[in-house]
């Protein structure tokens, strides 16, 4: 019998706040929503990068509010909930007002699966 390891969550929570530069999130914006994607790997770090790759963001808390498992994932998105780069031009367009962007946090939970073939009779 073989065991195989693998690290894997499946689904995720999103929350977002319309994020205003001189004055911080609006909490009367927020929005909540969620999937139920599964994402897995036999490595953490392979984890780690499907889930960034999802987000769109590189910024990522492990443990996240002293939860063991749990993974946040911050990024600034458009309107649309669409990933943004914060370029010059964009990041000067926000601080001036002339843009709204969103602050999201995506929060997954990991777990560690082990799997163990069986011989059928």
């Amino acid at each position: 019998m073989t065991l195989q390891v693998a690290f894997e969550t499946v689904g995720w929570f999103k929350v977002a706040e319309q994020d205003h530069y001189d004055e911080g999130c609006d909490p009367d914006t927020t929005i909540c929503t969620g999937g139920g994607q599964m994402f897995q790997s036999r490595s953490l770090a392979g984890l780690y990068k499907q889930l960034t790759e999802f987000v769109g963001s590189s910024d990522i808390q492990l443990n996240a509010c002293g939860y063991s498992g749990r993974v946040d994932i911050q990024g600034m998105e458009d309107s649309e909930g669409v990933p943004v780069e914060l370029t010059k031009r964009l990041y000067a367009q926000w601080r001036e007002g002339k843009v709204c962007l969103w602050l999201a946090t995506y929060t997954f939970y990991v777990q560690r699966v082990t799997r163990e073939n069986v011989k059928l009779t």
